[in-house]
């Protein structure tokens, strides 16, 4: 109920996410008996996603370089 209170009002992303990350992870979370699966599940999808962002960054400023070294002056 808090999701659609916050979607349907005009609030930041950052509100969006601050409340939204938790209800996934509370919901994903099968049962207390499989902590240690989802810590390892979590940990493993966190530094996925961490590599991912490394490498889209790299992509970014690589691609950025290469327009800087090769536009043509005007």
């Amino acid at each position: 109920m808090i999701l659609v209170v916050i979607a349907l009002s005009p609030h930041t992303y950052f509100v969006w996410t601050l409340v939204l990350t938790p209800i996934v992870v509370l919901f994903t979370a099968s049962s207390i008996a499989d902590v240690t699966t989802t810590d390892a599940e979590r940990l493993g999808f966190t530094l996925i996603g961490g590599a991912l962002v490394l490498l889209s960054s790299a992509i970014a400023l690589g691609w950025a370089h290469y327009q800087q070294a090769h536009s043509t002056p005007a």
